[in-house]
């Protein structure tokens, strides 16, 4: 099975994150299962690229631009994007295209340049355009929207990682349910797992894993965490991640004092990720929207309990009261939260043995790539004449 994805960033850039972890995962696993990968992508270079054993396509385009203006520039080089898939579709075959974000317009478009007769499936991380953070403009949302409905009225096949967004595509974009396919993202359980190290001094650890951006909520996480010192002042917080808002979050600690309870990690290797997960004792994460929460999936496996915003898929990886707690978009709850897991270590053990479980018995990146293998056999079944 020969299979293109194409997506917007390879997954070594410095503005990767969890969606661009899910491709390679699930690529690299199809790979082991016999497939044979191919990736078009954009990055600072145009270059062919071996990584992981596969070939990236990369183009040059403009990264980091993530307000209003830069999402209607991006979006004028997307035909330099559509213009370089094009090519790669007129130069070799492929049995499935699979895209995933901005790819899926990029994708639809030069597939019916191409006359392209292999099946496309398009991976929705989310409805996004109902879920802007940061004040979108009408015309951006509008934009928006009209691609995610070009891309998944095009596709043969929707997967959804979310089982709350299944309906809601359906509804939104008026498709038919037979037409989506829940699957789940994945995690590599071998790779995230407990390993408890020694603590210091009795010090109970916070760990947040996100880009640091409006729509990760860090600002939310910094103000709970000035009530939950002063109920329990031997609390330590970690925070991993780069991002337009870290001069302002490191502000904000120095302001409230906080610097001997936050430690600001930045960007850290997939390798100190995992340690930090693994030295841990509670995992926090305040996103205002997700399709699905790979870093709370990650936590989880490493036996973590979470505390995170009930939003979006979120509910996929986080089951509240088994494996941690959901609370609303709301400061004193996210505080409560987490000091009821801080003062209950019982809790917390309980509740990290129930995340591993769940993560081995249903997020099992091989178990994710069989399930994806048949569908990608099933839409070339019905496709034959």
């Amino acid at each position: 099975m020969k299979v293109l994805f194409i997506s917007k960033i390879p997954p070594w850039s410095s503005l990767s994150g969890g969606l661009e972890n899910h491709i390679l995962n699930l690529s690299v696993h199809l790979s082991k299962l016999g497939c044979s990968i191919a990736h078009a992508c954009w990055d600072r270079s145009t270059r062919e690229v071996d990584y992981h054993d596969m070939k990236w396509h990369t183009i040059r385009l403009p990264l980091g631009i993530d307000s209003s203006i830069g999402f209607a520039m991006r979006r004028m080089f997307l035909l330099r994007f559509v213009n370089h898939v094009h090519r790669i579709l007129r130069e070799r075959s492929f049995d499935v295209i699979h895209c995933q974000g901005i790819g899926g317009v990029v994708g639809a478009i030069a597939r019916i340049l191409t006359a392209e007769d292999a099946p496309m499936v398009f991976t929705l991380h989310g409805i996004w355009h109902r879920h802007f953070v940061g004040g979108a403009t009408v015309p951006v949302r509008l934009i928006a929207y009209c691609e995610e409905l070009l891309t998944v009225k095009s596709a043969e096949r929707v997967i959804s990682v979310s089982r709350a967004d299944v309906r809601a595509a359906s509804k939104i974009y008026r498709i038919p349910l037979s037409k989506i396919e829940y699957i789940p993202n994945g995690v590599d359980a071998s790779v995230y797992r407990p390993q408890r190290a020694t603590r210091e001094g009795g010090c109970v650890n916070l760990l947040y894993v996100a880009r640091l951006v409006r729509q990760k909520g860090p600002g939310y996480l910094i103000r709970a965490f000035q009530k939950v010192i002063k109920r329990c002042p031997h609390v330590r917080l970690h925070i991993v991640g780069g991002g337009p808002l870290y001069p302002s979050l490191l502000r904000a600690v120095k302001s409230g004092r906080m610097e001997g309870n936050v430690v600001m990690h930045g960007r850290v290797s997939d390798r100190e990720k995992i340690r930090l997960y693994q030295m841990s004792d509670i995992f926090v994460m305040t996103s205002l929207y997700e399709g699905f929460s790979m870093t709370c999936a990650e936590a989880a496996a490493c036996g973590l309990p979470i505390v995170a915003f009930n939003v979006g898929g979120v509910g996929e990886a986080v089951i509240h009261g088994r494996n941690g707690l959901l609370v609303p978009i709301n400061v004193d709850a996210l505080a409560e939260a987490i000091v009821t897991l801080v003062e209950d270590e019982g809790l917390r053990r309980r509740m990290g043995a129930e995340g591993r479980s769940y993560v081995r018995k249903n997020l099992d990146w091989g178990m994710i790539a069989r399930k994806t293998l048949r569908l990608y056999r099933d839409i070339k079944r019905s496709k034959r004449p």
